[in-house]
C-alpha cells in the first residue's frame, strides 16, 4: 500500500463525498483501506493524511449522528426483524445502507449490546408508540440475565468441580500444596 495511492483515494472519496473527506470508518469501507495501513506508518493522524491530500480535515465539534437518531435507526430496524440484531445484522444492514451507522460507532457511543438494549428500551419507555419495542427489549434484557447467570453458574461449578477433584486425588493434592 503506497502513500500516493492512499492519497489518491482520499481525494477520490472526498470528491465523491461532495467535496467532503470521509471520517476512518467511512474511507475504510469506501476503500478497504485500513487505518493498520496508515497509522503509524505514514501518517500520525487522519487530518494529517487529508491535509496532504490538500484537503480541509474533517471537524469534530458535534458527533456525526445523534444519539436519538441513532437509536430510531436502530429501532426501525428491531422493527424490520422482529428482534434485536446481532453484530452480523448490524454489519448487513449498513452493508446494504450507507446511511445506517456503522457497528464502531453504535459501539463506540452506545456501548455494548446490553447497554444498547438499555438504552433503547429507556428512549421507547419515555416516548409513545414503541410497546412493540418494550417487548422485544424487554425479553433481551431477561435473556441477557439469564445467560449471564448461567454463566457465573457455570463457572462456580466448574470451580467447586475441580476443588473437588483434586481434593479426591492424591497427586493433584500434592501439587496443589507444592
Amino acid at each position: 500500500m503506497t502513500k500516493e495511492h492512499i492519497l489518491s483515494e482520499i481525494k477520490r472519496t472526498a470528491e465523491k463525498n461532495g467535496a467532503i473527506p470521509l471520517g476512518i470508518d467511512r474511507f475504510r469501507e469506501a476503500t478497504g483501506i485500513r487505518k493498520e495501513d496508515w497509522y503509524g506508518i505514514l501518517w500520525t493522524k487522519w487530518s494529517d493524511a487529508q491535509i496532504e491530500a490538500g484537503l480541509e480535515p474533517n471537524q469534530f465539534s458535534l458527533p456525526a449522528f445523534d444519539e436519538s437518531w441513532m437509536l430510531n435507526k436502530i429501532i426501525d430496524y428491531i422493527r424490520e426483524l422482529g428482534h434485536f440484531p446481532s453484530q452480523p445484522e448490524f454489519k448487513i444492514k449498513r452493508h446494504n445502507n450507507s446511511k445506517f451507522p456503522n457497528l464502531n460507532t453504535l459501539k463506540r457511543r452506545l456501548g455494548t449490546k446490553q447497554k444498547m438494549i438499555k438504552m433503547v428500551l429507556d428512549y421507547c419507555k419515555a416516548n409513545d408508540g414503541f410497546n412493540d419495542i418494550i417487548q422485544i427489549c424487554s425479553h433481551n434484557t431477561t435473556l441477557l440475565k439469564q445467560a449471564k447467570n448461567r454463566a457465573r453458574v457455570s463457572a462456580m461449578i466448574k470451580k467447586k468441580l475441580g476443588m473437588f477433584i483434586c481434593s479426591n486425588m492424591p497427586m493433584c493434592t500434592r501439587l496443589v500444596k507444592a
